[in-house]
Order: structure tokens, then C-alpha cells, then sequence
């Protein structure tokens, strides 16, 4: 079972810009990132220069004189004269699986091979940005077992006893104050064998809900088409149960559509518990198998004050006389 822990890709991608140039080597050192960064690769500098500004995270750095990179460039076309920032060398590649992954016999025949597999086009001299960035997320370079990706747990016991890959502001592709959303990253996640994904629902202007991170700048994605590309994607790479979790801050007319969609485009894939009794045991990932649990908080009962001799009919509604008090 899937026991992964996920994050955007393109945060990642632009830090490896950083990585890269701060490995450039050639005419011109790169900013060397702080020791709190992520990526944890700072004392690969010559000399430690502050913390480049919040615009280096967005904005490639890119020296005057060199080239830039992409997948469809001609490997031939990059003079070794004009190394390019976008382009983590064999020799910096080198340095990063001797001196950060402390693999310190790592061969440089062993470094030309993973970079001929990462990124074929561009031979073994080098891969770029959004390749190694691949890398980072690949089996290849995942710290897990290998031998422990075959189920190997007892998957009979209560869903509660378990710990699953989860993924918060699952929408979002990068801050939680201006970035876009998008429905690519619900695909992407449940790809990577994420379990649970979190959903921000939000009445929309035409009255349908909407997904996004609520009183921010990030843009707005379609309810539906979460929905949709959840029951598309959610068993494509593990068969234990997704769980949706739901911060719903929609009015109750659009939370009857969440629900009318939660029904009409899951159908059986939706799972549907009977009334549980307090105390009583959640069914388990083997039972919930090839099933969506939905967890949300459910609205308050609300007592009902109502005349002496009034009863309820059988909706709830103050409707025949009898005799009696509260309701």
C-alpha cells in the first residue's frame, strides 16, 4: 500500500534552479542557498553569501552569457564554453551523490549511466532542471525499501489504525496565497499513491461549488471536475480506499450539488456507510477497497422549540396535534 508523502513539483524544480547554479563551477559561482533551505545543498558553495531574495525562487538566475535550456534543445548546441545555470553538469552530479547523498565510492561511470537514463536526450553531459527535479520524486532516488513496496502489512485492521500518504491544499501548484489550482494536481497526487486529498469547497458565483485556497488571490477550480478526475485516476496506482477531505465552507443548497455529484459521477465507487453505532469499529483498507470515503463534519441537529399538542411529521416538520412539549 501506497505510504508516500507528497509536495508540488514545481517548487522543487524552481530550488534545483538554485542548486544548479550554485554548482555552475565555471566563470561564475552562484548564490549559494541557506542551510535552512529545503534542498539542504548550501555547504556545496565556496563561500556562503546571504540568502538570495524571495524573487530567486521564482525567477530563474541566469548570468549574462549563458545559455538557456530546455528538453528540445540539441545537446551539441550547449558550448562548454557557455555552460548553462539550467544544466547540472556530470561533474556537479558527481558532487551531489558524493557530498549530500554520502555515497562517497559512487563511480563516475555509475553518474554517467543515471544521467543518460534520466534525461537520454542530452547523452551523460548533463540534465536539466525539470529532469532532476523528476529524479528527486523518482523510485530511483525514493529512500523506501525496495523490498517493502510488496504489501507485506496486515491490511484487515480498522481504517483508523492506519497511517496513509496524505496531501494538504491538494490543488494548489504553488504558494498558498497566489498560485494557481488546478485539477493536474489531484491527477498528479493520486498518481504518485497518495490516499487522501483535501478539498476547499466554496459557493461559486452561478451558484455551482468551487474548489480554491478561500479569502486568498489563488485561482478557482471546478467542484465537478475535481470529482471527475478523482473517479478517473483515483485506482490507477493502488487499490486501497482514497478518502476526500472536505473543508466545506459551501451554503446548503450547494452542498446538496456536492453531494448530487458526489452520487452521480462516483455512482459505486462512493462509499456509503449504514448508521455506525458510537464506539464501533471504521471498516478496513481491505474492505474499503475500489471505494471513496468521504470525511467531512456533519451539521449539528438543532433543537426545535414548537407549541404544546404539536407533533413532527415524518420529516422533521411541526405538522398533527398531539400531546406533548420540546421536540
Amino acid at each position: 500500500s501506497p505510504y508516500r508523502l507528497t509536495s508540488p513539483l514545481n517548487s522543487v524544480s524552481q530550488r534545483a534552479s538554485l542548486f544548479l547554479t550554485s554548482l555552475g563551477g565555471n566563470s561564475r559561482r552562484g548564490t549559494a542557498m541557506s542551510s535552512s533551505s529545503s534542498s539542504g545543498l548550501a555547504d556545496l558553495a565556496e563561500e556562503e553569501e546571504p540568502e538570495p531574495p524571495m524573487a530567486a525562487y521564482t525567477k530563474p538566475i541566469l548570468p549574462p552569457g549563458w545559455l538557456p535550456y530546455n528538453s528540445e534543445t540539441n545537446a551539441s548546441e550547449l558550448s562548454p564554453k557557455l555552460p548553462s545555470t539550467h544544466v547540472l553538469s556530470l561533474a556537479a552530479y558527481l558532487r551531489w551523490r558524493r557530498e549530500v547523498q554520502c555515497e562517497p565510492d559512487v563511480t563516475v561511470a555509475t553518474c554517467m549511466a543515471d544521467l543518460a537514463t534520466i534525461e537520454p536526450s542530452t547523452g551523460n553531459r548533463g540534465i536539466s532542471t525539470h529532469a532532476f527535479a523528476r529524479f528527486l520524486f523518482s523510485a530511483e532516488n525514493d529512500v523506501m525499501d525496495p523490498l517493502k513496496h510488496e504489501l507485506y502489512q496486515d491490511m484487515t485492521q480498522p481504517l483508523s489504525h492506519y497511517w496513509c500518504a496524505s496531501s494538504h491544499n491538494t490543488y494548489l501548484e504553488g504558494d498558498q496565497l497566489r498560485s494557481f489550482s488546478s485539477v493536474n494536481r489531484y491527477i498528479a497526487d493520486l498518481h504518485k499513491g497518495c490516499r487522501c486529498v483535501e478539498l476547499d469547497c466554496w459557493d461559486g458565483e452561478d451558484g455551482e461549488p468551487i474548489i480554491y485556497h478561500g479569502h486568498t488571490l489563488t485561482s478557482k477550480i471546478s467542484y465537478h471536475d475535481v470529482i471527475v478526475a478523482i473517479r478517473d485516476h483515483a485506482f490507477k496506482t493502488s487499490a486501497y480506499p482514497v478518502i476526500l477531505s472536505l473543508e466545506n465552507h459551501c451554503s446548503i443548497p450547494v452542498q446538496r450539488k456536492m453531494a448530487a455529484y458526489l452520487r452521480g459521477i462516483l455512482g459505486d465507487l462512493l462509499y456509503i456507510p449504514t448508521d455506525m453505532v458510537k464506539g464501533e469499529m471504521l471498516p478496513s483498507p481491505d474492505a474499503l477497497k475500489y471505494k471513496v470515503v468521504v470525511k467531512g463534519k456533519k451539521l449539528k441537529l438543532q433543537r426545535v422549540s414548537v407549541r404544546p399538542g404539536t407533533a413532527l411529521n415524518a420529516s422533521g416538520v411541526p405538522g398533527a396535534e398531539v400531546s406533548g412539549g420540546e421536540a
